[in-house]
């Protein structure tokens, strides 16, 4: 399966190349691939302020469990500040069953 178009998890503490630097996140995050460069992806964060054309090592990029999306996303909204709520689709994710 593909994973561009799909939100899926960086690891924690994983390096995550942007035009300003290493933009990592201390935590496991939400990040959108778009586009396949070799050993690596091209997407961007899903929170947050929201940096484009960051490049991960695809070894740090996971798909969600089917856990994770019930738990954290199924039925639920997310929205930041005053930003429009964002209301996850599971389509638009990858899913381990």
């Amino acid at each position: 399966m593909s994973l561009i178009g799909k939100i899926c998890v960086l690891k924690a503490n994983s390096p995550a190349i942007h035009k300003l630097g290493d933009i990592q996140r201390d935590c496991d995050d939400l990040f959108r691939v778009e586009k396949d460069f070799g050993n690596m992806w091209e997407g961007s964060f899903v929170m947050g302020f929201g940096f484009m054309g960051v490049k991960v090592a695809k070894e740090n990029i996971r798909e969600l469990t089917e856990n994770e999306w019930k738990e954290k996303f199924a039925g639920k909204g997310v929205q930041i500040s005053n930003q429009t709520a964002w209301l996850p689709h599971k389509e638009d994710f990858a899913i381990t069953i």
